[in-house]
């Protein structure tokens, strides 16, 4: 994991994964409203934000804006969703998160070395994509979309970089190995001198549940180019529910895919 250079992602440090399973898509607006529906989930009350998949719900039909990805999540959304689910669904951890995202590898793209194009990715436009204009976006699009951008074959996740961010089980650490971070304010985040990110995949848990911040990872349609990287890292408060944000789901190999 991690990438010399990389900033929150460094050391390089290497994991051992155990088989585990990940759903080829984010989490959609359809399948999310299916828990809203059942009364175990509820739709984000971001009233400062219109720019929500389900704000769609008030002028187009719901079979329209099915596969769009849930946003507007925060960390306690995507968990009330996990428990509703089932099936031994839980959040993945970053490392295996970024083990699928790079297919154990260490791809800087999913798809592999090539760059992060408007057709590979759901981003935003920049200078450098004229030719590609019409394929870059300044908000979510349906999953799945953008086929060139998903892993390599057999597994082809889609939208592992691009379209929303996603949130992992993992507290969020400035680094792997916390006796390297030196806090640059008083209120930094929390990087206990003694720990460092588990080597067999599990996640790096130390904060209180409910408290701080969570990580994120795949970026977001928000970012250009540079940015678009198997390897960057984001911290999200497990408050905040942002347009950004969405998450798909992972579970112990063990059986057939739901």
């Amino acid at each position: 994991m991690g990438r010399v250079g990389e900033p929150f992602a460094e050391p390089p440090t290497d994991v051992v994964v155990r088989p585990f399973q990940l759903m080829k898509t984010e989490v959609t607006l359809g399948l999310y409203l299916q828990c809203v529906d059942d009364g175990a989930c509820e739709l984000p009350a971001t009233p400062q934000l219109n720019r929500c998949a389900h704000h769609l719900l008030a002028d187009q039909a719901r079979e329209a804006v099915a596969d769009l990805p849930m946003n507007c999540m925060n960390w306690r959304h995507a968990q009330r969703f996990v428990s509703w689910f089932g099936q031994g669904a839980r959040l993945p951890t970053e490392a295996e998160w970024e083990y699928a995202a790079t297919g154990g590898v260490g791809r800087l793209h999913p798809w592999g070395a090539e760059s992060p194009t408007c057709d590979r990715v759901v981003r935003r436009p920049d200078s450098r994509d004229e030719e590609l204009a019409g394929r870059c976006v300044d908000w979510i699009q349906p999953v799945c979309s953008r086929p060139a951008g998903n892993t390599r074959a057999p597994r082809g996740l889609c939208d592992m970089l691009g379209n929303v961010g996603e949130l992992v089980e993992d507290d969020f650490h400035p680094t792997y190995d916390c006796s390297t971070w030196v806090p640059r304010w008083p209120d930094d985040y929390v990087c206990p001198g003694h720990s460092r990110l588990p080597t067999d995949g599990s996640p790096w848990i130390e904060q209180p549940r409910l408290e701080r911040v969570r990580s994120l990872r795949g970026v977001s349609f928000h970012q250009g180019p540079a940015e678009m990287r198997t390897t960057i890292r984001k911290a999200s408060s497990v408050d905040l529910a942002l347009e950004v944000t969405g998450f798909r789901l992972a579970r112990d190999d063990g059986g057939e895919p739901p």
